[in-house]
């Protein structure tokens, strides 16, 4: 029994929106230019004029059916607190997400293969919302049995700060870019331990 590559898509309604979804399936490396996802529609053989209505047509139902058969998911936390993400970058940086995610401006090329196993934060919050994120950092395990995520043991509070500065990656409502420590000295870019 291998793992499988791609994500479990059986709970897919609470974490993402139609439209999101029929994007990515669209052209997934137009979302997410390193993605393992293969393009299925659109390509050389499938890309003229006449293709289109037939391949939108297609798209359509197989976002349609994934979202029929989504199963409810019931967040720990109905209404999570919103965050504070001045303190959410302090936790990102200091509770070893770094370590599997990249973050700020940085290309999931110049981090390296350590630091690309994880979801790139600057995009995480333009696929979900707010509740989905503050539910995953609190407990990955809660959405998702089978995730390599550990679960960190946020308290709400430092959940809901996590999830705060992660929106904010990905609507590019962040001041300053995630500080990138060296792996082996733990240094910043200027040679400054955080």
């Amino acid at each position: 029994d291998l793992r499988k590559p791609g994500p479990n898509l059986t709970r897919i309604e609470a974490k993402l929106t139609p439209e999101w979804v029929a994007d990515w399936i669209r052209d997934p490396r137009a979302v997410k230019p390193t993605t393992w996802m293969p393009r299925v529609w659109y390509n050389s053989n499938t890309s003229s004029a006449e293709d289109a209505q037939r391949n939108e047509v297609e798209i359509d139902a197989v976002v349609a059916y994934l979202f029929a058969n989504s199963q409810e998911h019931e967040y720990a936390v109905p209404a999570p607190p919103r965050g504070d993400s001045a303190n959410g970058q302090v936790l990102v940086e200091s509770v070893g997400c770094l370590a599997c995610h990249v973050a700020g401006g940085e290309t999931r090329e110049e981090a390296g293969p350590r630091r690309t196993f994880g979801q790139a934060l600057q995009n995480i919050g333009s696929k979900t919302s707010y509740e989905w994120v503050f539910d995953w950092v609190r407990n990955p395990q809660h959405y998702s049995e089978g995730t390599f995520m550990p679960n960190l043991r946020l308290t709400d509070r430092e959940a809901a700060d996590e999830a705060d500065i992660a929106i904010r990656i990905a609507l590019h409502q962040v001041e300053h870019p995630l500080v990138v420590l060296h792996p082996v000295t733990g240094l910043d870019d200027h040679g400054g331990r955080y």
